[in-house]
This record gives structure tokens, sequence and C-alpha cells, in this order.
């Protein structure tokens, strides 16, 4: 089984040695995986656009008021 190990990536912390075994996935899977990540990318973005404006209303609306 030794012989069947090959890590994706292999760090070394000071005495620690940490292999990365990715997972085997179809390119139609990764495809999908990537597509979502994409999709929450763009939420994450129009969700802190709409925060960010809310509050620039916000302290324009103080600004006015004095």
């Amino acid at each position: 089984m030794e012989e069947d190990f090959c890590p994706d990536a292999t760090y070394h912390i000071g005495n620690t040695t940490i292999h990365i075994v990715a997972p085997k996935i179809t390119e139609e899977e990764r495809q999908k995986r990537l597509e979502e990540i994409k999709k929450l990318i763009i939420q994450l973005k129009w969700s802190n656009e709409s925060k960010l404006n809310n509050e620039q209303d916000k302290q324009q609306k103080t600004i006015s008021k004095q």
C-alpha cells in the first residue's frame, strides 16, 4: 500500500510532515464544483456591495441632516 501512496502536495513544518491527497473526481464533477464556487462568489460580491451602498446611503442622510 505504501507504494500506491502518491500525495498531491507535501508540506514539512518543523518535525511534522503533512501529505495532501485530493479526491479523485471526474472533469464533469470538477466543472460543477467550479460553477458552484462562481455562483457563491457572485452572491457574496452582490451582498457586500449592497451592504456598502446601504452604509453610504446612511452616511449621506446623516450628513444631509447636519
